[in-house]
């Protein structure tokens, strides 16, 4: 597509000024301010945006697959030192060709978790909160969705594009053997692949879902709002996913979590304003009587160093399993 095509200038467009700006800094005296990489980044925003815009135009059909192929295609930006800082003795898993890499912490003799990192992230983001649970007495395992699938040639392999539910399959093959786990705690998105995990054949008695979406059909929603998306898309895109992945996306998120009743711990951040607070009370709207945790003073990313998550979820896996359907 135009964005596609166009990238490449872009690219060296941007290298270019910043060369010219560095060649030219002064000796001495006066200053030479670098091109500012949000600038660039902005532009590429405004490229997609015109791309996407002109396609929908043309084929709203056509303009929500390229949609779903850049939601399910994004990737991370680099994550900042202070997410790693304070983080003790991180052994990585042995990752052979063709496997996500893993870190593991903790005793092999604790009870196992399973931490999955949510969209358009990395698992960097979650060593704060694995550090945590480790130090509480756990087991626990954080695979990467994004940088690789293990090594190949000494070298971390670049991880192939996939959707929500290959990268549930992944899940459930590659960290499956590392089971069974007390409990999967999902942050963001990554709260409905480890639940979809689960369903693939992921060992795991208990769900814990930190700032999750109600359904995939929110969470498209949210990115179709976020990247000021065609109106004309909000309607073509269900449709579309339904075509392509063969399930209704409002039925992504509410059919997984329900596979754990009573079992599922819903924790949300009071300022959280990428997933909507009224999407963690939709969980629960499915089990009346229940409620989700809701911690004051942090938003989406800082619960992930709230010092009350890692005491909520290591106090509701001490919990033996309330109900029934599950084996403990």
């Amino acid at each position: 597509m135009l964005y596609e095509l166009a990238l490449p200038a872009l690219i060296v467009r941007d290298s270019c000024r910043w060369l010219h700006r560095r060649l030219s800094k002064p000796t001495s005296g006066g200053t030479c301010r670098a091109t500012p990489v949000f600038r660039f980044r902005a532009a590429k925003c405004r490229l997609r945006r015109l791309d996407l815009g002109l396609l929908t135009r043309l084929s709203p059909k056509a303009g929500a697959r390229l949609a779903l192929r850049r939601f399910e295609g994004s990737r991370p930006e680099p994550v900042p030192a202070i997410h790693t800082a304070a983080v003790p003795a991180v052994v990585c898993g042995a990752t052979p060709a063709g496997r996500l890499p893993a870190t593991v912490l903790g005793s092999q003799h604790r009870p196992r978790l399973l931490l999955v990192h949510g969209w358009n992230a990395d698992s960097s983001m979650l060593l704060p909160l694995a550090a945590a649970l480790a130090a509480s007495g756990f087991h626990v395992v954080l695979p990467d969705l994004e940088k690789g699938e293990g090594r190949g040639g000494g070298k971390l392999r670049r991880a192939r594009h996939a959707g929500f539910a290959e990268k549930a399959r992944r899940l459930a093959r590659d960290c499956g053997p590392l089971g069974p786990f007390a409990a999967v705690i999902g942050h963001s998105a990554g709260g409905l692949i480890g639940a979809m995990a689960v369903a693939e054949g992921l060992a795991a008695n208990r769900l814990v879902t930190v700032c999750a979406p109600a359904s995939m059909a929110s969470l498209l929603a949210a990115y179709l709002k976020r990247t000021q998306a065609p109106l004309a898309l909000y309607e073509a895109i269900l449709p579309e996913y339904r075509a392509l992945r063969a399930r209704d996306a409002a039925a992504v998120g509410p059919e997984d979590y329900g596979r754990f009743g009573a079992d599922h711990l819903v924790i949300h951040a009071r300022g959280d304003w990428q997933v909507r607070l009224d999407e963690a009370w939709q969980i629960c709207a499915a089990r009346p009587g229940s409620a989700p945790v809701i911690l004051e003073n942090c938003n989406h990313h800082t619960i992930l160093r709230h010092p009350a998550l890692a005491r909520a979820i290591a106090s509701f896996v001490a919990v033996p399993c309330r109900e029934g359907a599950r084996a403990c």
